[in-house]
Protein backbone atom coordinates (compact mmCIF):
# COMPACT_ATOMS: atom_id res chain seq x y z
CA UNK A 1 0.00 0.00 0.00
CA UNK A 2 1.16 3.59 -1.32
CA UNK A 3 -0.10 6.42 0.96
CA UNK A 4 0.18 9.92 -0.61
CA UNK A 5 2.56 12.73 1.45
CA UNK A 6 -0.58 14.72 2.54
CA UNK A 7 -2.55 11.22 3.75
CA UNK A 8 0.62 10.29 5.52
CA UNK A 9 0.71 13.39 7.84
CA UNK A 10 -2.71 13.47 8.41
CA UNK A 11 -2.46 9.60 9.80
CA UNK A 12 0.03 10.75 12.19
CA UNK A 13 -2.55 13.50 13.20
CA UNK A 14 -4.21 10.54 14.31
CA UNK A 15 -1.71 8.77 16.33
CA UNK A 16 -0.51 12.92 17.59
CA UNK A 17 -4.56 13.19 18.76
CA UNK A 18 -4.53 9.98 20.58
CA UNK A 19 -1.03 9.44 22.06
CA UNK A 20 -1.55 10.44 25.60
CA UNK A 21 -3.65 7.62 25.91
CA UNK A 22 -1.34 4.95 25.26
CA UNK A 23 1.49 3.92 27.27
CA UNK A 24 4.28 1.64 27.33
CA UNK A 25 4.22 -1.40 29.49
CA UNK A 26 7.44 -1.79 31.25
CA UNK A 27 8.49 -5.00 33.46
CA UNK A 28 10.00 -4.20 36.42
CA UNK A 29 11.86 -6.71 37.55
CA UNK A 30 15.45 -8.31 36.78
CA UNK A 31 18.80 -6.65 35.87
CA UNK A 32 19.07 -3.51 34.05
CA UNK A 33 16.02 -1.07 35.00
CA UNK A 34 12.57 -1.00 33.52
CA UNK A 35 12.37 -2.43 30.08
CA UNK A 36 9.29 -1.92 27.50
CA UNK A 37 7.43 -5.20 27.20
CA UNK A 38 4.31 -4.04 25.38
CA UNK A 39 2.00 -1.59 24.82
CA UNK A 40 -1.46 -0.34 26.77
CA UNK A 41 -3.85 2.58 26.61
CA UNK A 42 -6.50 4.18 28.43
CA UNK A 43 -10.12 4.09 27.33
CA UNK A 44 -13.59 5.23 27.65
CA UNK A 45 -16.76 3.07 27.28
CA UNK A 46 -19.57 4.49 28.88
CA UNK A 47 -18.41 7.44 31.12
CA UNK A 48 -16.20 4.66 33.03
CA UNK A 49 -12.40 4.56 32.56
CA UNK A 50 -9.93 1.39 31.78
CA UNK A 51 -6.47 0.41 31.25
CA UNK A 52 -6.69 -2.53 28.36
CA UNK A 53 -3.61 -3.98 27.12
CA UNK A 54 -3.32 -8.00 25.59
CA UNK A 55 -3.41 -10.77 28.13
CA UNK A 56 -0.08 -12.35 27.29
CA UNK A 57 1.48 -9.22 27.73
CA UNK A 58 0.72 -9.38 31.36
CA UNK A 59 1.10 -12.62 31.96
CA UNK A 60 3.93 -13.42 30.20
CA UNK A 61 5.97 -11.88 32.81
CA UNK A 62 3.52 -11.86 35.58
CA UNK A 63 1.02 -8.96 36.58
CA UNK A 64 3.22 -8.57 40.11
CA UNK A 65 6.19 -7.69 37.95
CA UNK A 66 4.72 -5.71 35.14
CA UNK A 67 3.34 -1.87 35.30
CA UNK A 68 3.38 1.83 33.55
CA UNK A 69 5.37 4.82 34.34
CA UNK A 70 3.57 7.80 34.28
CA UNK A 71 5.02 11.29 34.30
CA UNK A 72 8.03 9.64 35.55
CA UNK A 73 6.22 7.61 38.51
CA UNK A 74 5.89 3.94 38.16
CA UNK A 75 2.75 2.17 38.59
CA UNK A 76 2.89 -1.35 39.49
CA UNK A 77 0.27 -3.69 38.25
CA UNK A 78 0.75 -5.81 41.13
CA UNK A 79 -2.31 -4.95 43.23
CA UNK A 80 -4.60 -4.04 40.72
CA UNK A 81 -7.78 -5.32 40.12
CA UNK A 82 -7.25 -6.83 35.76
CA UNK A 83 -10.02 -9.12 34.26
CA UNK A 84 -8.78 -11.45 31.25
CA UNK A 85 -10.18 -13.54 28.55
CA UNK A 86 -7.91 -16.23 27.02
CA UNK A 87 -9.75 -16.90 24.29
CA UNK A 88 -9.62 -13.21 22.93
CA UNK A 89 -6.09 -12.47 24.14
CA UNK A 90 -7.48 -9.53 26.13
CA UNK A 91 -7.24 -7.88 29.56
CA UNK A 92 -8.70 -4.60 31.11
CA UNK A 93 -8.41 -2.83 34.58
CA UNK A 94 -10.73 -0.30 36.00
CA UNK A 95 -9.04 2.35 36.39
CA UNK A 96 -8.48 3.05 40.35
CA UNK A 97 -8.58 6.65 42.32
CA UNK A 98 -4.99 7.01 42.30
CA UNK A 99 -4.87 6.23 38.80
CA UNK A 100 -7.82 8.71 37.73
CA UNK A 101 -5.88 10.91 39.83
CA UNK A 102 -2.92 11.02 37.97
CA UNK A 103 -4.55 10.90 34.68
CA UNK A 104 -7.54 13.12 34.82
CA UNK A 105 -5.97 15.39 31.98
CA UNK A 106 -4.69 12.75 29.68
CA UNK A 107 -6.88 11.55 26.84
CA UNK A 108 -9.11 8.65 26.86
CA UNK A 109 -9.84 6.16 23.95
CA UNK A 110 -13.11 6.09 23.17
CA UNK A 111 -14.69 3.07 23.00
CA UNK A 112 -17.39 2.54 19.96
CA UNK A 113 -20.73 -0.31 20.85
CA UNK A 114 -21.43 0.92 17.00
CA UNK A 115 -18.47 0.97 14.30
CA UNK A 116 -21.06 1.79 11.46
CA UNK A 117 -18.63 2.04 8.52
CA UNK A 118 -15.43 1.96 10.34
CA UNK A 119 -16.19 -1.57 11.31
CA UNK A 120 -15.82 -3.20 7.35
CA UNK A 121 -15.46 -0.43 5.41
CA UNK A 122 -12.41 1.84 6.63
CA UNK A 123 -9.72 2.81 4.02
CA UNK A 124 -7.34 2.04 6.23
CA UNK A 125 -6.12 1.48 9.88
CA UNK A 126 -3.35 2.89 11.99
CA UNK A 127 -1.20 1.54 15.11
CA UNK A 128 -0.02 3.07 18.04
CA UNK A 129 2.67 1.00 19.49
CA UNK A 130 6.25 0.65 21.31
CA UNK A 131 8.10 -1.64 19.29
CA UNK A 132 11.69 -3.09 20.88
CA UNK A 133 13.20 -1.16 17.64
CA UNK A 134 12.51 2.21 19.19
CA UNK A 135 12.36 1.25 22.86
CA UNK A 136 15.79 -0.54 23.94
CA UNK A 137 16.83 2.69 26.20
CA UNK A 138 15.87 6.39 26.88
CA UNK A 139 12.99 7.65 26.61
CA UNK A 140 10.02 5.55 25.47
CA UNK A 141 9.36 5.92 21.64
CA UNK A 142 5.62 5.23 20.27
CA UNK A 143 5.48 4.39 16.34
CA UNK A 144 2.88 4.72 14.50
CA UNK A 145 2.16 2.14 11.28
CA UNK A 146 -0.47 2.45 8.62
CA UNK A 147 -1.87 -0.34 6.92
CA UNK A 148 -5.27 -2.15 5.57
CA UNK A 149 -7.29 -4.49 6.55
CA UNK A 150 -6.17 -8.43 5.06
CA UNK A 151 -8.50 -8.89 2.14
CA UNK A 152 -6.86 -11.71 0.62
CA UNK A 153 -8.42 -15.53 2.59
CA UNK A 154 -5.22 -16.26 4.64
CA UNK A 155 -4.65 -19.93 6.63
CA UNK A 156 -3.60 -18.22 10.03
CA UNK A 157 -2.32 -20.02 12.97
CA UNK A 158 -3.79 -17.56 15.50
CA UNK A 159 -5.51 -18.85 18.20
CA UNK A 160 -8.13 -15.92 18.90
CA UNK A 161 -11.41 -16.37 18.32
CA UNK A 162 -13.10 -14.30 15.00
CA UNK A 163 -10.11 -11.57 15.01
CA UNK A 164 -9.33 -8.78 12.69
CA UNK A 165 -6.26 -9.89 10.70
CA UNK A 166 -4.15 -6.77 9.20
CA UNK A 167 -2.06 -6.72 6.00
CA UNK A 168 1.26 -5.87 6.43
CA UNK A 169 3.77 -7.21 3.39
CA UNK A 170 6.60 -4.36 3.41
CA UNK A 171 9.69 -4.66 4.89
CA UNK A 172 10.45 -0.71 4.93
CA UNK A 173 8.28 1.47 7.47
CA UNK A 174 7.79 5.07 5.80
CA UNK A 175 7.17 8.11 8.16
CA UNK A 176 4.95 10.91 6.86
CA UNK A 177 7.87 12.51 4.55
CA UNK A 178 8.16 8.71 2.63
CA UNK A 179 11.17 8.26 3.90
CA UNK A 180 12.37 4.74 5.20
CA UNK A 181 12.30 5.22 9.04
CA UNK A 182 12.38 0.93 9.88
CA UNK A 183 13.57 -1.98 8.18
CA UNK A 184 12.90 -5.29 9.32
CA UNK A 185 10.51 -3.66 12.33
CA UNK A 186 11.43 -5.81 15.81
CA UNK A 187 7.67 -6.48 16.81
CA UNK A 188 8.43 -6.93 20.68
CA UNK A 189 6.28 -4.73 22.32
CA UNK A 190 3.63 -3.92 19.53
CA UNK A 191 1.20 -6.59 21.53
CA UNK A 192 -1.46 -4.46 22.99
CA UNK A 193 -1.69 -1.65 20.68
CA UNK A 194 -4.88 0.20 19.83
CA UNK A 195 -5.77 -0.41 15.75
CA UNK A 196 -7.63 2.81 14.39
CA UNK A 197 -9.35 2.61 11.49
CA UNK A 198 -9.87 5.63 9.40
CA UNK A 199 -11.99 7.00 6.99
CA UNK A 200 -11.09 9.70 4.50
CA UNK A 201 -13.79 12.06 3.08
CA UNK A 202 -11.74 14.30 1.21
CA UNK A 203 -9.12 13.65 -1.02
CA UNK A 204 -5.64 11.94 -1.12
CA UNK A 205 -4.64 15.73 -1.72
CA UNK A 206 -6.73 17.18 0.69
CA UNK A 207 -7.41 14.46 3.30
CA UNK A 208 -10.17 14.97 6.04
CA UNK A 209 -9.89 11.86 8.17
CA UNK A 210 -12.91 10.52 10.67
CA UNK A 211 -11.45 6.97 12.92
CA UNK A 212 -12.99 4.60 15.17
CA UNK A 213 -10.65 2.41 17.39
CA UNK A 214 -11.43 -1.12 15.84
CA UNK A 215 -9.09 -4.04 17.53
CA UNK A 216 -6.22 -4.63 19.82
CA UNK A 217 -3.69 -6.09 18.64
CA UNK A 218 -2.58 -9.00 19.72
CA UNK A 219 -0.60 -11.05 17.62
CA UNK A 220 2.32 -9.40 15.02
CA UNK A 221 3.29 -12.29 12.08
CA UNK A 222 5.95 -9.95 10.34
CA UNK A 223 7.30 -12.45 8.64
CA UNK A 224 3.84 -14.01 7.72
CA UNK A 225 2.72 -10.60 6.45
CA UNK A 226 -0.31 -10.32 8.50
CA UNK A 227 -1.57 -8.89 12.44
CA UNK A 228 -4.07 -10.35 14.11
CA UNK A 229 -6.29 -7.66 16.06
CA UNK A 230 -9.21 -8.75 18.98
CA UNK A 231 -11.50 -7.03 17.89
CA UNK A 232 -13.41 -4.32 19.54
CA UNK A 233 -16.84 -5.74 20.46
CA UNK A 234 -14.82 -8.78 22.53
CA UNK A 235 -13.02 -6.02 24.48
CA UNK A 236 -16.69 -4.65 25.18
CA UNK A 237 -18.40 -8.51 25.92
CA UNK A 238 -15.14 -8.77 28.47
CA UNK A 239 -16.20 -5.21 30.48
CA UNK A 240 -19.85 -6.13 30.38
CA UNK A 241 -19.65 -9.53 31.48
CA UNK A 242 -17.00 -8.45 34.65
CA UNK A 243 -19.38 -6.11 36.93
CA UNK A 244 -16.94 -4.35 38.88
Amino acid sequence: MRLSRPLLKHIDQIALTVISGVAPVFVFSGAGGPRVIGTGFFARLDQRHYFVSAAHVLQDYGQENVGVILFGQPYSFADRQFFFSATDDLCFSPLDAELESVLKDNFKIPISRDLGPFKDGAHGVVFLGFPRSLNRSGMPTALPVSTTLESRSLLTMTRVDDPAIYWLNDPCLLDSDGDVRIEQLETDGMSGSPAFSWINIGTDEAPVLAFKMQSVVVEWEYYDGYIVGSKIGKLIQLIDANPH
